[in-house]
């Protein structure tokens, strides 16, 4: 007598998600003025395309199902966007800059909560911000130069946001990426505070400089 063993069903595993980077040119600030983006740049690691129209820019994003991230977009960027984000949406602020937003199906993120530094302390082209003054920009020789610069500032967002992710995976946070590597390193899960606690300890505490000299267990 035979007995059939059920083979269990293979699960697919679900993909990851697709990421890119943008980054937008506005006016040179002016005191008294407000500036106004004149062009945006799309990276996702293979096309990189540029739009010189906010709107056209929105309709590129807005049916694609990924992360987008602009570094410090929660505080510059993504302002420039409020109009075309999805109705009756969450939206979340940490240290109060957009963190996550949503157009459409495209998920809007800040880069800076995940690397909080300028990017000019990775690597930055230098060009005189003079040029992008309407009037200067159209000029042939320094629209090549800006659309030159806009490109290298999203190939270089787009490797410093690569690596990140490859090493943590699509953390909202800096934070949250450190506390999930711990879990991994420990194999306990982080510890949590409260409410409480927090009451109790907040007289006591001073922000301030936290450094490691030496690590290890």
């Amino acid at each position: 007598m035979t007995t059939k063993v059920k083979k269990p069903r293979k699960t697919r595993e679900k993909p990851p998600r697709k990421f890119a980077v943008c980054d937008s040119e506005t006016d040179p600030f002016v005191f008294g003025r407000v500036p106004q983006p004149f062009i945006w740049g799309f990276y996702d690691g293979e096309t990189y395309e540029q739009f010189t129209d906010t709107t056209k820019f929105v309709e590129y994003i807005q049916d694609k199902d990924m992360i987008l991230y602009a570094h410090n977009g929660g505080k510059f960027d993504w302002h420039f966007l409020l109009d075309y984000l999805t109705p009756g949406q969450e939206i979340m602020f940490i240290n109060g800059r957009i963190a996550q937003a949503k157009i459409g199906e495209c998920e809007l993120r800040d880069s800076f909560n995940i690397l909080p530094m300028p990017l000019a302390a990775y690597q930055k082209d230098e060009i005189s911000y003079a040029i992008f003054e309407a009037g200067e920009r159209e000029k042939p020789e320094n629209w090549k130069k800006i659309t030159d610069y806009l490109y290298t500032d999203c190939l270089y967002l787009y490797q410093l946001v690569s690596a990140f992710i490859d090493r943590h995976g699509l953390r909202l946070t800096q934070a949250g990426a450190a506390m999930k590597r711990f879990e991994n390193v420990y194999g306990i899960k982080a510890p949590e505070s409260s409410a409480e606690f927090f009451d109790e300890m907040r007289p006591y505490y001073y922000g301030g400089r936290v450094q490691c000299f030496e690590k290890g267990v």
